[in-house]
């Protein structure tokens, strides 16, 4: 990829170059390649040769650059890629361009510099584009996209704190992928009703779809999947009481972030979730953090698969034996 895409640039074949990132993409994103796809698809955005006219392997290389932006936290350089791809997508008049465009956008359609911010963003009453997304995917109908577009909206809900209609707008969603057998969407749809039920309380169901979420990414080998799962499970444990064990996870999940550039982990939980403070100067935080940080990315799966199956069959107390992977 990397003697293809730079052979590519090389000889100034813009559009093959552009079409070479797209392509590859997710690949960036789930091997957790963050910041170096970040860097050769904006090298190919700054090729010398791309017009007025609008091209479809430019809003290709828009698209990319803004999910790895998206998946790299940095959400207001994806809103502004995002917004130039909902231009493109308008100027080239391909319906369904414009729905994908459409939809990205809406997770990132004001800059946002905080946790916060980006969680009132998705909480806000403005569902204008997500809703025209759906209605173009309808109109067409994309099943793929309908399903997407109701995940979206599980988002909208869990952040507003509607936990009944995310679970509902989720496992529509759900079954959409399950019909597809679409393992990525699949495992992403139980990770976002897990995060709706974990919201309203039920840490058991919650604990059940996390638990499927984690085993299918740990079978996909996708780290971003596995590093925002783990930092899902810290998330659990300390509403649990587990504090040393929710440092412990969530010092493996920010070291895994620090190490692929998927700071998307640290946002994710918005206020509804809380999240280990690792700068603590408590001793028995402390030393839980140290023992995270000892983890390898596997062990770190594992230990937290262990735990959503003890959360999910009741035999995960309050507070405990610490854990070890």
């Amino acid at each position: 990829i990397r003697s293809a895409i730079d052979h590519l640039i090389g000889t100034g074949q813009r559009e093959r170059a552009a079409e070479l990132g797209f392509a590859v993409w997710r690949f960036w994103q789930m091997r957790g390649h963050v910041l170096e796809g970040r860097r050769r698809i904006q090298r190919v955005l700054a090729m010398d040769g791309w017009g007025a006219e609008p091209s479809a392997a430019r809003l290709h290389a828009l698209e990319a650059a803004g999910g790895l932006a998206y998946w790299g936290g940095d959400m207001t350089t994806a809103g502004t890629l995002y917004a130039r791809s909902v231009d493109e997508a308008r100027r080239l008049g391909d319906d369904g361009e414009l729905a994908t465009a459409l939809y990205n956008h809406w997770f990132t359609r004001r800059p946002t510099e905080t946790v916060h911010a980006w969680a009132r963003l998705l909480a806000d009453d403005d569902r204008g584009e997500l809703d025209e997304a759906l209605d173009i995917w309808t109109r067409l109908g994309d099943e793929e996209g309908i399903g997407k577009a109701l995940w979206g909206l599980g988002e909208h809900h869990a952040y507003r704190g509607e936990v009944d209609k995310a679970v509902d707008e989720t496992s529509r969603s759900l079954e959409i992928f399950e019909r597809r057998r679409d393992p990525f969407w699949i495992a992403w749809c139980r990770f976002t009703r897990s995060f709706a039920l974990a919201i309203g309380g039920d840490y058991v169901e919650a604990s059940r779809d996390l638990a499927v979420a984690l085993r299918s990414f740990q079978a996909n080998r996708d780290v971003s999947g596995m590093v925002l799962t783990v930092a899902a499970m810290a998330s659990f444990l300390l509403l649990l009481g587990r504090d040393e064990d929710g440092f412990a996870v969530g010092a493996a999940a920010d070291k895994a972030v620090a190490e692929t550039g998927l700071h998307i982990a640290n946002l994710w939980a918005g206020p509804a979730l809380p999240m280990p403070d690792l700068a603590s100067d408590d001793p028995a935080l402390r030393a839980a953090v140290e023992r995270g940080r000892s983890w390898t990315r596997d062990q770190a799966l594992e230990t937290a698969i262990r735990m959503a199956d003890a959360i999910a069959n009741g035999s995960a107390g309050r507070a405990g034996t610490p854990l070890t992977p």
